[in-house]
């Protein structure tokens, strides 16, 4: 079979897999809300936001160097605890972001979740492959590559679907814009942004700080 099932009887590799997924489900999650609020809510250009984000992703790079070497001196299970706690402060500081002025604090969520991340990422395929036997090491490995390509689609889709259906839930289009509009600006955020300038000044203003209030409340 192209996939040996015997190999999630280790404990140790079924953990590691799950947390693996978990991780990287975080990541591609937070990605996309992340860009999606530097550019529809922070009215950031897409070059801009490409700049911003190359910090929490230096830090990333960095700290990701650090932990293996880290694991020399300490279990790798610590390391993995610390870094999944301080991936979850970093969601909950997300949580958190305003709709106005809220660029620091996005950067501030997204780096430590990055932080949290990289401390995981480096170490999952290393404690999965030593968990499996030497023989089935080469299918173990496909496991954890398999786990963070997942995560990051669930990340992707699961975050989208929950991030979509809340602010359809909460954003309230004033009285006065037009069906078209109207309709565009309920579908989501890029919609409203994309209907502004076809609104009265006071419309469109109103509109939109619906809409990011909708999107970051929510």
């Amino acid at each position: 079979p192209l996939l040996d099932l015997s190999l999630f009887r280790s404990w140790a590799l079924s953990a590691t897999l799950v947390l693996a997924l978990l991780i990287a489900l975080a990541m591609g999650g937070v990605g996309l809300m992340a860009t999606l609020y530097l550019q529809l809510v922070a009215g950031l250009s897409p070059f801009e936001t490409g700049l911003w984000l190359l910090l929490p992703s230096a830090v990333m790079i960095i700290a990701g160097n650090l932990a293996p070497a880290l694991a020399r001196k300490v279990h790798p299970a610590y390391i993995l605890t610390t870094g999944s706690i301080i991936a979850a402060i970093g969601m909950v500081v997300l949580t958190r972001v305003p709709s106005v002025s809220g660029l620091a604090m996005v950067l501030a969520g997204i780096t430590t979740v990055y932080v949290g991340a990289a401390a995981v990422g480096p170490m999952a395929p290393f404690l999965v492959m030593s968990s499996a036997p030497p023989h089935k090491a080469g299918a173990a490995g496909s496991l954890a590559s398999t786990a963070g390509e997942l995560g990051v689609a669930l990340g992707v889709a699961i975050l989208g679907i929950i991030g979509t259906a809340t602010y359809r839930g909460r954003v309230d289009v004033p009285e006065g814009v037009p069906p078209d509009a109207a309709a565009a600006a309920q579908d989501s955020i890029a919609g409203a942004v994309a209907a502004v300038p076809q609104l009265p000044a006071d419309a469109g203003t109103a509109s939109l700080t619906s809409a990011r209030g909708a999107f970051t409340e929510g």
